[in-house]
């Protein structure tokens, strides 16, 4: 038999832990102000260093994994995602992987990016860059290049 004393302290110990782990929650979700100091002819940071993990469900069944990374760089942000995907196709167990870089300037408008997929023999990668008013595409799919132009209307920007 536990004496009262010891299970009084244990459950208090456990409340205070709860309630500190609480806190430390939400403080962790709440956006952080910026570090840098008030300077007008800085520009504004939009967007903090962060790193997301995200289980993929699919009828109750974990299939896959994302892992996105948010950083600022000197020229504006870089965002960098990796999706992992467990399926079946056709009665066979398929793995696939995704990989997506972007460069953003600090106004959140598309610089470039890099695209890559990788599903079985199946390897497909796209780079983009946008130049001026084009947005020049370099696909590669099983090793047969192609390289492609596009008018844009307006510069591609990220939400």
């Amino acid at each position: 038999m536990i004496p009262r004393k010891l299970k009084t302290v244990f459950f208090v110990s456990f409340g205070v832990w709860l309630v500190l782990l609480g806190l430390w929650t939400y403080k962790s979700y709440q956006p952080q102000p910026s570090q840098v100091a008030a300077d007008p002819a800085q520009p504004k940071i939009l967007l903090q260093d962060s790193e997301d993990w995200m289980s993929i469900y699919f009828n109750n069944q974990k299939i896959g994994y994302a892992h996105t990374i948010k950083q600022r760089s000197v020229e504006g942000y870089v965002i960098n995602q990796d999706l992992f995907l467990r399926l079946m196709v056709l009665g066979f167990p398929r793995q696939v992987t995704l990989s997506f870089i972007s460069s953003l300037t600090p106004e959140f408008l598309l610089k470039n990016f890099e695209y890559k997929m990788i599903s079985g023999y199946l390897v497909y990668s796209i780079k983009g860059t946008v130049e001026g008013p084009n947005l020049k595409l370099t696909s590669d799919l099983m090793g047969e290049p192609q390289i492609q132009n596009i008018k844009l209307k307006g510069r591609p920007s990220f939400p």
